[in-house]
């Protein structure tokens, strides 16, 4: 998978909240972190979507049987020791090169250019990422709320 652009949560901007989050059970803790990334992540991985190239408008597609990048970009809850992150990913390999640029390169491995980087996911993240941190935070408070009701 390409390397995706990621939102982590700075625990400091937050200290209330997790206090009162770790107070509730692990697995509950688990199930309620991974909802709330995955809301914050919708506007990026949205973004993201809309921002990468459709290709085949000025020359057909090069792979015209492996999807369309659009329909490869997918969110993912990464686990770590002590922290949760998201992560909108694509599993189109040619996601990185496009991303970051790349080497245009002749069949026999000659080195002709350079593509130009087209970053539609750091532009999607960039622009989203405060939306996203928010959404995470409302999408927390929510929870313990729900939780606390219950108990």
């Amino acid at each position: 998978m390409a390397d995706g652009m990621r939102v982590t949560v700075d625990r400091r901007e937050m200290a209330s909240l997790i206090k009162t989050f770790k107070k509730l059970p692990d697995e509950v803790q688990r199930k309620g972190m991974d909802e709330a990334l995955l809301a914050g992540a919708k506007p990026i991985h949205k973004a993201t979507v809309q921002g990468a190239p459709i290709g085949g408008i000025k020359w057909p597609r090069r792979r015209p049987n492996d999807k369309p990048l659009r329909e490869t970009i997918k969110t993912i809850v990464a686990k770590r020791k002590n922290q949760n992150a998201v992560r909108v990913v694509s599993t189109n390999p040619i996601a990185g090169p496009l991303e970051f640029g790349h080497d245009i390169v002749t069949k026999a491995g000659n080195v002709v250019g350079h593509a130009k980087p087209f970053p539609f996911m750091r532009r999607a993240f960039d622009g989203n990422k405060g939306i996203a941190l928010r959404l995470i935070q409302v999408d927390l408070a929510k929870t313990i709320d729900r939780l606390w009701k219950r108990g």
